[in-house]
């Protein structure tokens, strides 16, 4: 069965553990998974591909990054 969320923990550049979150796929997709993840992390965005769970369509989805209390 294919992940329908993604445990993510953040840290800072010098290796500081700074938060623990998870991103949850939306109702009919799943998180692609697999040896080489599909998710990216730039300019304060994560980049993720998902899957549909009745076509097969792969959809790339941004999430803008902010620590709580941001």
């Amino acid at each position: 069965r294919q992940p329908k969320q993604q445990q993510i923990d953040i840290f800072s550049l010098d290796g500081k553990y700074l938060y623990r979150s998870s991103i949850h796929a939306p109702d009919g997709f799943y998180i692609i998974s697999g040896p080489i993840p599909v998710m990216k992390i730039q300019d304060n965005c994560l980049y993720i591909a998902l899957e549909s769970e009745k076509d097969d369509d792969i959809m790339l989805v941004k999430y803008e990054l902010s620590l709580p209390g941001d």
